[in-house]
């Protein structure tokens, strides 16, 4: 199956899950993901019946690595283009790092000004369940994996608790996961 058709049905999977959303592909053309993943882009989903909020999810970051089948997905309070440009970077950096449940990528810089985000966890994407997440493409299974933005003391609570110390935690606090300006919940 070639790129082109892969992707075709990776979006139409990120489609049919949003339908009754504005759907929209987006690609951050600067760095090195312009060269080493020129078939990836980014879904921008505008708010619908499935969430109130704006969802992006990737499309394309398969190509990454031969060994998983993995595309990323991040939630917004409203339209940022930053979130292109985030996943992005962490596609990119699939080509060289193993990403699975459990992971963190640092940003390196706060996601947004004024945010305390500079990390984020690979998560299941709770808030849209097993029929988004799972992927089949050419049978072959994949995931789509939550891009969750964490503070520095949530990851340094991830590291020393381990993951589902830190997922009782976000759940108990309700956290605003999608608010890039949320107080950390440690």
């Amino acid at each position: 199956m070639s790129p082109d058709t892969h992707n075709a049905a990776i979006e139409q999977h990120i489609r049919r899950f949003f339908d009754g959303h504005q759907v929209a592909a987006k690609q951050f053309r600067q760095g090195p993901a312009v060269h080493d993943l020129p078939n990836l882009s980014v879904l921008e989903i505008g708010p619908g019946p499935r969430s109130a909020r704006w969802t992006y999810v990737t499309c394309g970051a398969w190509e990454a690595t031969s060994t998983s089948l993995l595309e990323y997905l991040m939630t917004a309070d409203q339209a940022r283009s930053r979130y292109v440009e985030l996943l992005t970077i962490i596609a990119y950096y699939t080509i060289s790092a193993t990403f699975g449940v459990g992971h963190t990528v640092s940003i390196g810089e706060p996601l947004l000004d004024r945010s305390l985000c500079e990390d984020v966890y690979l998560s299941l994407p709770y808030t849209f369940g097993p029929d988004l997440e799972r992927i089949s493409v050419d049978g072959r299974e994949g995931r789509i994996l939550w891009a969750f933005p964490l503070t520095p003391t949530e990851k340094r609570y991830l590291l020393d608790n381990g993951v589902q110390a830190l997922e009782d935690r976000l759940e108990a606090s309700k956290v605003e996961y999608w608010s890039p300006f949320r107080a950390s919940v440690v």
